[in-house]
C-alpha cells in the first residue's frame, strides 16, 4: 500500500472552512466569510454546530443573491452630524458660547 495523501472519509480531523475559535478554551465560535460584494464579514455563535449552520446559511444566501440582514452593520455616522450634536450639547449643557470657535456658526 502506498503513502496516504488524504484523510479517509468519516474522520473528524478536518477543519470546517470559515469556522474558528478566536479565543481557545471558550465556547464561542466565529464564522468568517466574504459577502457578494467581497466585503469580509465575521459573526459569532455559541456552539460549533450552530456556527456551521450559520456559515452554510450565509454562503447559501450569498449564492442566491439575497441581501444580508441590515442589523449586521449600522449606518456610518457623518462627522457633520457628530459636530452638530456636540455643538448643541455644549451650548445646552454649559450655556457657554465662549467655548466655541469665534466666527463659526452655532
Amino acid at each position: 500500500m502506498g503513502p496516504r495523501f488524504f484523510e479517509p472519509i468519516g474522520t473528524n480531523n478536518h477543519r470546517e472552512r470559515g469556522i474558528y475559535k478566536r479565543i481557545p478554551g471558550t465556547d464561542i465560535w466565529w464564522i468568517h466569510y466574504a459577502d457578494a460584494s467581497g466585503r469580509i464579514r465575521r459573526e459569532k455563535d455559541e456552539t460549533k454546530g450552530a456556527a456551521i449552520n450559520l456559515y452554510r446559511k450565509r454562503k447559501t444566501e450569498i449564492l442566491q443573491g439575497r441581501n444580508l440582514p441590515e442589523t449586521l452593520r449600522a449606518r456610518a455616522v457623518r462627522f457633520s452630524e457628530v459636530n452638530t450634536d456636540a455643538r448643541k450639547y455644549v451650548t445646552d449643557i454649559t450655556g457657554a458660547r465662549r467655548l466655541m470657535v469665534p466666527g463659526s456658526p452655532n
